[in-house]
């Protein structure tokens, strides 16, 4: 296993380093490099793992639609190793419905800057005279 994973608590570190072998091989290089800090801040790194593998396994034209997508926004990989870490239910519907990503991490656009939100318009609506 890279050292760079050697502080991640794996409850099963043999596993981890076979499914690491593989995610490595899907991952773009920018990614792989934030891979090990990501997951020392889990909770369950081997769940996390084990879910990215089954997430990145090639399914057509949708594997690499979430790779750009993660290539793009890499803080996405953040919220969808936490969705791993701490929810199974989440995580098999995301691995279901790759897709899905989109829906927990959606980037500013410029043109939001500034402007409320959804919840702060209905408060800003719930105050007009």
């Amino acid at each position: 296993m890279d050292p760079a994973y050697a502080n991640i608590a794996f409850s099963d570190r043999d596993r981890a380093a076979a499914t690491l072998s593989s995610i490595v091989q899907s991952l773009p290089p920018t990614l792989r490099t934030s891979l090990p800090a990501l997951l020392a801040q889990l909770p369950a790194p081997d769940e996390a793992l084990n879910f990215l593998e089954r997430f990145l396994r090639p399914e057509g034209k949708t594997q690499s639609r979430t790779v750009s997508y993660l290539e793009r926004y890499p803080t996405a990989l953040h919220y969808l190793l936490t969705a791993f870490s701490y929810s199974r239910f989440l995580s098999e519907t995301l691995v279901q419905q790759p897709d899905l990503i989109t829906t927990l991490h959606r980037p500013p656009r410029p043109s939001d800057a500034g402007a409320p939100t959804r919840s702060t318009r209905g408060i800003e609506h719930s105050r007009s005279p």
